[in-house]
This record gives C-alpha cells, sequence and structure tokens, in this order.
C-alpha cells in the first residue's frame, strides 16, 4: 500500500512539475520582450539552459558574438568545378567579360577559408591581448 502511495505522490509531483514548465514556456513565448530574449539565447546555440541565460547580464549577452562555435558550418556552398587549372586566369578571356560571367568568374577565384581560428585570433577575441 504504501508503495503504490510513493507512486502516486510521485506522478503528482512530476505533474506539477511539468505544469510549472508549460506555465514557464507560455509567459515567456507570450510576452514579447522575453521572447525576443528567447529567440536570442536559441540563435546563440549557447549550451547553457535558458534560465541560466536571462540571469546573465545584458554585457555578458553582448559579449557572446565572439564565442567560437566548435562545428564550422561553410557560409558559401563549394563551387561546381574546383579543378585549380581552370581557375588560374586565362590571358584569352575578355578584360570585362559580361556580368553573368563575371560572377562566376569570381565565384570561382575567391573562396571564404573556413579554418578554425588561430591562437592569437582566439586570445583577440577573449579580451587576453
Amino acid at each position: 500500500a504504501s508503495l503504490s502511495m510513493f507512486e502516486s505522490v510521485s506522478h503528482t509531483l512530476s505533474a506539477v512539475e511539468d505544469f510549472q514548465k508549460l506555465q514557464e514556456a507560455k509567459e515567456v513565448l507570450t510576452d514579447e520582450k522575453k521572447r525576443k530574449n528567447y529567440d536570442l539565447w536559441l540563435r546563440s546555440q549557447i549550451v547553457i539552459p535558458f534560465s541560466e541565460w536571462r540571469a546573465l547580464s545584458d554585457s555578458v549577452k553582448t559579449s557572446m558574438h565572439w564565442a567560437a562555435r566548435t562545428k564550422k558550418e561553410p557560409m558559401l556552398e563549394a563551387a561546381k568545378d574546383p579543378d585549380p587549372v581552370t581557375l588560374e586566369e586565362n590571358p584569352s578571356e575578355p578584360s570585362l567579360p559580361s556580368s553573368k560571367t563575371s560572377s562566376d568568374h569570381w565565384h570561382h577565384r575567391f573562396r571564404w577559408a573556413g579554418e578554425a581560428p588561430s591562437g592569437l585570433l582566439q586570445k583577440f577575441r577573449n579580451y587576453e591581448i
């Protein structure tokens, strides 16, 4: 009998916790200022709970953009033909190609490096230098 009573109390506590979480979610999502703060936290992809994020001062949140992400996502899609021989400047090309070929030409010639930040850059971002 005491075991079933314990299970009943445990189930009731779980239901109360679930209700409190739902109530908090409703408050955040229906309040414009809280929702904006929640969206900022969500976009930051920081690995602390939202409740801790809310407790941080605005100055800390503002400086979060310096944080380096562990997984690098490419900013640009890879070119279709990355053959370096075709990317070299061809002397037979006209000096001012048409706008469509010009954009294609520059797209193939310049690429952003997806390398991890150097130690010096990390120190700069962390205000250590």
